[in-house]
């Protein structure tokens, strides 16, 4: 079978992967996103054309029509979520508990972050020599599940 992206532009992509150092799982993440909207994409112009053919049109408009129990369930949950961050930070966005509360996510997040990446890499990038052990790839969430024991 010839190799219809030729060596050229394979080895410039996979040097420009390794150079960003971009996990395959993120690379596959992303080819399947673009799937779903392809495929979404073409559930949409077929419904369009069902829409021209003669019958198809009353019946899609029944559909549509019906209550839209994930939108309402969207807003009761969204309304549950803004009343807890009023709860939280108080009704005024520059008071002094969203004040608080963005001090104490300033704090954590960084923190976070380095130990959620050296969980997944096993490699330390705080900057800082020696903080974190260097793990082998058997101990790091970013190993696939074909290579774990």
């Amino acid at each position: 079978m010839e190799d219809w992206l030729g060596e050229d532009v394979r080895a410039a992509v996979e040097a420009w992967i390794a150079y960003l150092g971009i996990p395959a799982w993120v690379v596959l993440l992303v080819l399947g996103a673009l799937v779903a909207v392809w495929r979404l994409h073409a559930h949409h112009i077929k419904l369009l054309e069902k829409m021209g053919e003669p019958g198809k049109r009353e019946e899609i408009d029944k559909a549509r029509s019906r209550p839209l129990v994930a939108v309402d369930s969207y807003r009761r949950r969204l309304a549950a979520v803004l009343g807890w961050l009023d709860a939280r930070l108080g009704p005024h966005p520059w008071g002094p508990g969203s004040y608080d509360w963005c001090l104490r996510l300033a704090f954590v997040y960084p923190i976070l972050g380095i130990l959620l990446i050296w969980a997944i890499t096993g490699e330390n990038t705080s900057g800082i020599p020696d903080l974190l052990p260097a793990l082998t790839t058997a101990t790091t969430l970013g190993t696939p599940l074909t290579d774990a024991p």
